[in-house]
């Protein structure tokens, strides 16, 4: 009877009822939203890159150097020469390194240009190595690995032949269509950026640039015959600097021998006199970007919360506003028998009731929310969230949420409470 009696009076007023859980569920969104992107973007960030000890490249700050080579965020205006590449390389403290070059895309992700080594060294997570779905790595100038959702989004298979564009953007007026790129493994997911990336060889990076500009050369040398000796040398010289040009990179992951020496070889690259150089530790700069975004990450908690408390506020109002008219109500309870403990507890039964369909509600409004917007924030912020909004986090704050609905409901409970006394006394 007593459940019997809270759902027949929340029927009655369903349309304040409704009003007040599509609040609930609008302010519940909004702080799970907060929590759980906070959350995962900080596990997102944290696990992308692991194993490497620096990341090296041109003259920027930390944090645009980061952005750029680990999570493909932005450009990097300037790059570093090979041969800046090879005196890291011969350092005595320095294990290994993996060049990388970014510039190019297909379809909006970017195309990454590095050497076989990348496979071995690079790592995610908790030191996580890459391994392969299908295939292996490249070994013709013109052979691709696929990021897992990339071949997962566009249904690419091994031997597909995919074309690279010119720039960042979706949108290229510039394709590479002379020369194809040939799929020859597909990596497993990570929850990196890795997983929106393509990788290729330098060979075949330099091989695809170069190719119309060699078209154009053979064209001339078809066209002009009388060229003197003198002049096909003057173009042999204009082609190894276009080749050097070619070499770039634009930023080095690099093992050391030993992790003090991460302190060292910063200070050799700050010292570089070849040309201006950066040299970052990875979880150094991790930490700066996510200091940078805590004070962000605090402002939109506090609003969420403001949000919440709000609403319930709400709640509370709407359920003292109908107690005018529910004076008869709790009138024929009480000489049906009811005690105002009973009502006392069937105004907070209510309560819990409207909150628990808003917690659900406000869940599912989520959980949607981020099944749509995963796509866009991957390939866009290179940030990977997690679509099951249920954790211990969040069902902590649900909990919250309801034990302060309770608490708020104590005013119109109390309210009836005495209405109740009240009644007692008027059939008295």
């Amino acid at each position: 009877m007593f459940v019997k009696l809270a759902k027949q009076s929340l029927i009655s007023r369903r349309t304040s009822v409704l009003l007040t859980v599509l609040a609930i569920t609008i302010s519940v969104f909004v702080l799970l939203s907060v929590e759980h992107i906070r959350h995962q973007a900080k596990q997102s960030f944290n696990r992308t890159v692991s194993g490497v000890d620096l990341i090296v490249g041109p003259r920027t700050s930390q944090i645009n150097l980061l952005l750029s080579s680990v999570f493909r965020i932005g450009d990097s205006s300037n790059a570093i020469s090979q041969s800046s590449v090879e005196d890291l390389a011969s350092h005595p403290m320095v294990s290994w390194v993996v060049p990388i070059a970014l510039g190019d895309s297909h379809k909006g992700h970017r195309v990454m240009a590095t050497t076989a080594d990348y496979f071995q060294y690079f790592k995610f997570g908790a030191k996580q190595p890459l391994t392969f779905k299908q295939g292996k790595v490249f070994k013709q100038h013109f052979d691709l690995v696929l990021g897992a959702d990339i071949a997962q989004k566009y249904g690419y298979e091994l031997g597909k032949e995919i074309v690279l564009s010119h720039g960042t953007g979706v949108t290229s007026f510039t394709h590479h269509e002379q020369t194809p790129f040939t799929v020859v493994g597909i990596l497993n997911r990570t929850g990196t950026p890795v997983d929106q990336t393509l990788h290729v060889s330098f060979e075949g990076l330099h091989h695809m640039h170069e190719e119309p500009q060699n078209e154009e050369r053979a064209h001339e040398e078809h066209d002009h015959e009388e060229h003197s000796h003198e002049e096909h040398a003057q173009e042999g010289d204009e082609a190894a600097v276009e080749h050097d040009h070619d070499h770039k990179v634009s930023a080095v992951f690099v093992g050391l021998k030993a992790r003090f020496a991460s302190l060292v070889m910063q200070k050799w690259a700050n010292d570089y006199k070849g040309e201006a150089l950066s040299a970052i530790m990875p979880g150094v700069a991790l930490s700066q970007l996510w200091r940078m975004v805590g004070s962000v990450e605090t402002v939109l908690q506090v609003i969420s919360i403001l949000v919440l408390i709000t609403t319930l506020i709400g709640l509370s109002t709407m359920l003292l506003a109908t107690m005018r008219e529910r004076t008869k109500e709790i009138a024929i309870l009480r000489v049906l028998g009811a005690s105002p403990m009973f009502i006392f507890m069937l105004i907070e039964l209510e309560v819990f009731v409207i909150t628990f369909i808003g917690c659900i509600a406000g869940a599912l409004l989520l959980w949607i929310t981020l099944l749509a917007a995963e796509p866009l924030l991957a390939s866009q912020l290179g940030l990977f969230i997690d679509t099951n909004p249920i954790s211990e986090t969040s069902l902590l704050v649900l909990v919250f949420v309801l034990v302060g609905s309770l608490v708020m409901g104590l005013i119109p409970a109390i309210n009836a409470y005495r209405h109740s006394l009240q009644a007692n006394l008027t059939a008295r």
